[in-house]
């Protein structure tokens, strides 16, 4: 198998106090904040989040992944990222998906507890080392 030379392909480590990341929705459920803070303490192992590169300052996260980027933007760690294809956003948004583009230092907490507790126990029980 040939061995992929596109830079936009693979995994790298972003500051998040030197570049913008962008999510797609305004809010966070500060349960799932404190779990992911626990792990980033505990030095555990995450896998990168898609991201496309914008330019060099700035990136979008394809999908999911806006709590674990604000966990590590708050704890001051790198977020491992794997850039994909930019193609894929502009044919994405060509095709009229578009989406909101926060900076993740923007988003506000959502204090629904109740909300917030089912989720975490939903995390929990799909994986039962989620803290």
């Amino acid at each position: 198998m040939k061995k992929s030379n596109n830079p936009r392909s693979k995994v790298i480590s972003l500051d998040l106090s030197k570049v913008i990341l962008y999510a797609s929705e305004n809010h966070f459920l500060p349960p799932i904040i404190d779990s992911i803070l626990k792990g980033i303490r505990a030095n555990d192992i995450f896998e990168p989040l898609a991201v496309f590169k914008v330019n060099n300052k700035e990136y979008e996260l394809v999908s999911d992944g806006k709590h674990r980027a604000i966990a590590h933007y708050r704890e001051r760690r790198p977020l491992k990222v794997k850039l994909v294809n930019s193609k894929r956003r502009n044919y994405l948004f060509s095709r009229g998906d578009f989406w909101t583009r926060i900076r993740i230092e923007d988003i506000v907490a959502y204090h629904d507890s109740e909300y917030s507790r089912r989720i975490f126990e939903e995390k929990r029980s799909e994986d039962p080392k989620y803290r």
